[in-house]
Formats: structure tokens, sequence, C-alpha cells
């Protein structure tokens, strides 16, 4: 059985065919999915109130339904996802967290009606009109891209929505989509990784970053309205911005062609002991006007800045031996212009030091905090 997490991509949430595909995969997505109980399959929502981390074992695919006709069981998947926590709320909206996975392939960019999948007909009695559901969906022929090609599974998806004949909103057919894609330390790609636990939201996923190092993000964008005609595109402003543990430069980019990839570094300082979020904003004064036309508002990717031995022995710990070095000379002269050096007393000088210049160096941690 596969899990289904969907929304209507002719309805008000048209918004989730831009967010979903906007982060690379195992990174938590920025806010839960929340239905009613009569958007959650009735057997499925008693199974997830009594024992939700036994369903989640389950293969989730992230999809749009639709409500138009002839397409009302028909399924067009986006990505795949696992899902990371679920919490019921009695007589109010259940939440549905997870993080995002395997792209779909649309980078063939045909019409994305050809590769809508059909809800089995002795399930539609079942499921009716949920949005979280299970089914035996048939995903031998689907196809999902490996990590090295999400951004052009991403980009084929964005232009195939401007152009398909299923009944997606203007809105869809005109948005600005963005795309972050994995930080690089160096030549190595960083993949994301399990941040914190929550009571409450379960376990985050994002993007561990040491302590002062410097990482280089990618995101790139794509307006595909205007492909293939002789507009321009309206420039627009992305502002970079995250915690203020977390150096970013450039700290806002412009927008201003119909498809083009940004860089942007960043660089942690102190260690934190919870994430936070790295933010691609772009504010509403900067947006480009024209009726249908809603870029996407912002991209939230988590991070956490972590502690890194060797920059703490360069920033921190070298100033604790030079105390500790400084303390044993210190005594040792004072001792030796009076009596004779003999081994035990070396070893008092520096057990002596060591623990006064532990101490000095503890405090004054303490107070830089």
């Amino acid at each position: 059985m596969t899990l289904v997490l969907s929304f209507y991509g002719d309805g008000p949430k048209w918004e989730n065919f831009v967010y979903p595909p906007a982060s690379p995969s195992g990174c938590s997505y920025f806010r839960p999915f929340r239905y009613r109980d009569e958007w959650v399959e009735t057997g499925l929502l008693d199974r997830l109130k009594d024992e939700w981390e036994d369903v989640a074992r389950e293969e989730l695919l992230v999809g749009a339904r639709f409500k138009s006709s002839p397409w009302e069981w028909s399924l067009l998947p986006v990505r795949k996802a696992e899902m990371t926590y679920f919490r019921f709320n009695e007589g109010e909206e259940h939440y549905i967290h997870f993080k995002v996975g395997s792209m779909f392939d649309f980078r063939e960019r045909v019409d994305p009606q050809t590769l809508a999948l059909s809800i089995p007909e002795d399930e539609r009695e079942r499921v009716g009109k949920a949005f979280f559901f299970e089914s035996k969906l048939d995903l031998s022929a689907a196809r999902f891209v490996d990590l090295e090609s999400e951004r052009a599974a991403w980009a084929g998806l964005a232009d195939s929505l401007a152009r398909t004949s299923l009944p997606v909103p203007s809105q869809v057919r005109n948005a600005v989509f963005l795309r972050v894609q994995w930080p690089l330390k160096g030549a190595s790609r960083v993949t994301a990784k399990e941040l914190e636990r929550s009571e409450g939201e379960g376990p985050l996923h994002g993007f561990k970053l040491a302590e002062g190092a410097t990482y280089e993000f990618e995101f790139a964008h794509r307006y595909p309205s205007y492909i293939g005609t002789d507009e321009r595109m309206p420039p627009f402003r992305v502002d970079l911005a995250t915690s203020d543990d977390v150096v970013v430069t450039p700290r806002d980019e412009e927008i201003s062609g119909n498809y083009q990839t940004h860089f942007f570094r960043t660089s942690g300082g102190a260690s934190q002991k919870l994430s936070s979020q790295l933010i691609l904003d772009p504010p509403d004064e900067a947006l480009p006007n024209g009726e249908g036309q809603r870029p996407i508002p912002r991209i939230k990717v988590p991070i956490r800045v972590v502690p890194s031995l060797w920059f703490r022995l360069r920033t921190r710990w070298v100033w604790f031996l030079v105390l500790l070095i400084g303390l044993f000379l210190s005594n040792f002269i004072a001792f030796s212009s009076d009596n004779d050096i003999v081994e035990g007393d070396l070893l008092r000088f520096t057990i002596g030091a060591t623990v006064a210049a532990l101490a000095i160096f503890a405090s004054q941690q303490h107070s830089s905090k």
C-alpha cells in the first residue's frame, strides 16, 4: 500500500505545486499538511490515532487531486516523502509532518496529464474525497529521479505546468518557481540530517553547518510563462536571511531573467543548541505586478550550526594552551629561583597550571555567552 498525501491541484492550495519541489531531498517540509477528519480516510485516521509510527513505514507519495471532470480520480505525483510525525487533534485539524524525497520525473516536459495516475476503481468508494488515504496505486511505470537529476525534474515540472491541459489555476501557470540545492563544502555535497526533536512536531531534518566553515548554496528560479515569448520578465529581489549566528553573502539577489542560477555563501559562528532557518524571501514590494502572477513567497531551509573541534582549537583552545604554558612557566621560574627542580615538582607544576588554566578558561567562556 502507498500513503497518498494530496491537495487540490485546481483549488485554493495550488501553491503546493510550487512549495514541495523547492527543497532538496531529505529536508523537512517547512509546514505540516493539515486536514480535518473528513479529509482523511476514515480507517486510516483510526490507525494513525493509535499507531501512526507503524503507518509511517509505508511509502508516502505527495501529489495533486482534482475536482474538475474528468480528472476526479486522477492523481498527479509530485515527489516521494517520508512521514516523520502525526499529531491527532480531536475536533480540529490533524497535522502530518514529513520530509521530502525523490522528485517525480518531469524531465521530458510532456503534458503532466499524460503522467497522472488513476486511483483504482475498487478503492474509490473508500477513498471518496479524502486527501490523505491509502491506495494500491500502480507505481511500476512511474519514474522517480536520483539526487543528481532533481533540479532537472523540478525545471521540467515548472515548464510543463505552464502549458498543461490539466485544470490548474492561472496562478500556477504564471508563478515563479524557486529551488534550493544542497550546500557544498568545498567540492563535497552536504546531505540533510536530523537536527533536533520536538515532542509536538517530531524530528526536524536539515543541514548541519560546522562552526567557522564556509558553505556555498545554489538556488535557481524559473518563470515559465515568459519562456518562448518576446516579453521580458519584470525583475524582482530575493532577500537571503537567517539567524544572527550565520553570515550570508550576498544578502539579496536580483531576479531578472526567465530562468537563472544564483550562488550565495554562508558561514556559521558559535554552535547552536537549537536549529534555525535559511530563508529566501522575495519582499512584497519587490514582486512583479500583473494579473494572476504570484511568485512563491519564501523558501525555508532548516539549518543548525554544530561544534567544530578544529574551529575551537584555532579560535578558543589555542588561548587555553597559551594560558597553560604561561602558568606553568611562571611557577617553574618562581620555584627554580630558590630551589632545585626535581621530577615530582614538574608534575605538580603541570597539574596546578592545568587546573588553574581550566578554571580561568571556563570562567571566560561562560561570561562570553
